[in-house]
């Protein structure tokens, strides 16, 4: 009788067992990266509200009022207009500029059909609104549509993502 000389590895089933292993460790590992990134723009995002509150503070001690804004998209590009002071929409601010990293030359606005809209870190319009229609008491409102792109800022809706100076919780 012949000896067999057993070879030793792996089976093809303690294999699977390994790759299955893996692919469970990398998936909660992206999902912890998703989350991670989408904390990251929103907290960018309300930097980016914060940087806009305090110029529009800085342009109503100058002018005595607010930028009008009815909470369209076209409120974007007025307060764009009102803070960088560019009123042809050529990337030059031919008037005071409230909020240099408004420049078209930084990630925070975009020309959109001729006017420069400023953008979210989701790289969706801000919008803005004055007077009787505004909820804070600052007399405007600056908000984001947040990750799901839909406009809820008016909503209880308890799903709601929008990034805003002001809280409708409050």
């Amino acid at each position: 009788m012949s000896k067999k000389k057993k070879l030793k590895g792996l089976t093809l089933f303690e294999i699977m067992i390994v790759i299955a292993i893996i692919v469970i460790l990398v998936s909660f590992g992206s999902s912890a990266y998703s989350s991670a990134q989408n904390k990251q723009r929103i907290q960018k995002t309300k930097v980016y509200i914060h940087l806009l509150e305090t110029a529009l503070e800085e342009y109503f001690l100058d002018e005595g009022i607010y930028p009008e804004g009815n909470g369209d998209s076209e409120s974007s590009a007025i307060l764009y207009k009102a803070l960088y002071g560019d009123i042809n929409y050529d990337g030059t601010p031919e008037n005071k500029t409230y909020l240099p990293q408004l420049n078209p030359q930084e990630k925070l606005v975009q020309k959109i059909r001729g006017k420069f809209l400023i953008k979210d870190d989701y790289g969706q319009v801000l919008y803005y609104r004055t007077g009787s229609k505004a909820i804070n008491q600052t007399s405007f409102d600056i908000w984001s549509l947040g990750k799901n792109g839909k406009n809820e800022i008016d909503s209880s809706n308890k799903e709601n993502d929008d990034i805003s100076n002001f809280s409708l919780n409050e």
